[in-house]
């Protein structure tokens, strides 16, 4: 009974041989079969198979199986591409629009609140506002503002032989002239040791631009810079001749000179000539506060 035992068990040894080692004899590929679902390459792991999957996909037992996409469910508010960088969702945005995390949101508009004073149209240039200006203005930053209107120069004649003691006072915003005003602007006054001087009125002051500009390309009054007359130290004087005589008439510097008069207006005089006690001088009045001096010949 023993005898039979062992000799049906010797028996079934060359079948489990054949059975571990496959039907050929070889020993099993532990990749057969495995396809790690198309997106991936089995490889063996000593006596195991595993799956190396490709970009995009990650092994899960015996399967590649995609991996979760950064950009499920973004939209970019409708304004962009969603696009993976790494491992991480962004938004690649349209033109007008900028990131805002995973939303593109529209970029500031440059002309949100530019007026252009109400004389102009704001236009964007790049990503800079610009005034694009009516008829009649002109930009300065983000305003529109009105073109320099050139005024009318007056010429007064001044005769200081004939005015009570030699003074002819002028009051430029008005344009008029006389001995006897009490309020006025300056005084063309004759000096019996320089001969006619320029005297200021109370409470202007002046400057000399000198006579680089001619008197009409001169238009705008400057900030600062004026000084008072101070007894005999002053500002105009003789400075608008230089050389000749009363008699036979002074030679002219052609300097141009800019008034602040009490109350913070402008004027701007030029001496055109001087003969035997006859002064002519250009005057002009900007009477709004402006700075604007601009005239134009007649």
């Amino acid at each position: 009974m023993k005898m039979n035992l062992f000799l049906s068990l010797f028996s079934l040894l060359p079948t489990l041989f054949i059975a571990a080692c496959g039907e050929d004899g070889n020993e099993q590929d532990p990749c057969d079969g495995v396809t790690c679902s198309g997106h991936g390459t089995c490889v063996v792991d000593g006596d195991s198979a595993s799956c190396d999957c490709n970009d995009g996909y990650h092994a899960d037992g015996l399967r590649c199986v995609a991996d979760d996409d950064p950009c499920d469910g973004v939209t970019c508010s409708g304004h962009g591409d969603c696009v993976v960088e790494g491992t991480e969702a962004g938004c690649d945005c349209d033109d007008g629009y900028h990131a805002q995390e995973l939303e593109c949101v529209a970029d500031a508009d440059p002309c949100d609140g530019v007026t252009c004073s109400g004389h102009g149209t704001c236009e964007v240039e790049g990503t800079e506002a610009r005034c694009e200006c009516n008829y009649g203005y002109h930009a300065e930053g983000l305003e529109c503002v009105e073109d320099l209107q050139p005024g009318t120069a007056t010429v007064v004649g001044t005769d200081i032989l004939a005015a009570a003691g030699g003074q002819d006072r002028i009051n430029i915003r008005v344009m008029t002239h006389g001995d006897d005003l009490d309020d006025y602007d300056f005084i063309v006054a004759k000096n019996p040791t320089v001969g006619p001087v320029i005297v200021l009125g109370p409470g202007v002051t002046a400057q000399s631009l000198g006579n680089a500009d001619d008197y009409h390309d001169v238009n705008e009054a400057p900030a600062d810079s004026y000084q008072a007359d101070e007894g005999n130290d002053l500002v105009i004087g003789t400075s608008w001749r230089d050389g000749g005589s009363g008699s036979t008439g002074f030679y002219m510097t052609d300097n141009v000179y800019i008034l602040k008069l009490d109350g913070n207006t402008y004027g701007k005089i030029e001496v055109l000539s001087a003969k035997q006690g006859k002064i002519d001088v250009m005057c002009y009045h900007q009477p709004d506060g402006s700075a604007n001096i601009a005239t134009e010949p007649e």
